[in-house]
């Protein structure tokens, strides 16, 4: 499950979007991606340029449900 946290750092909040999964019953994470700090973001949303991925791959979930 994807989600965005907020890390306080010194006196500063710094987002990023981590990715977690659970494993032997107990929440890890995978994946975690530094986004900036909070007004970094807001600049982000606002402009709407949000970095590109750089790659992406599509799974057909509900296909063998179909079948």
């Amino acid at each position: 499950m994807a989600s965005l946290i907020a890390k306080k750092k010194g006196n500063k909040l710094y987002y990023y979007a981590v990715e977690s999964r659970r494993i032997d019953g107990k929440p890890r994470i995978l994946h975690q991606a530094y986004l900036g700090s909070a007004e970094k973001v807001a600049e982000l949303i606002r402009e709407r340029s949000a970095p590109l991925p750089l790659s992406a791959s599509m799974r057909p979930f509900g296909l063998p449900a179909t079948l």
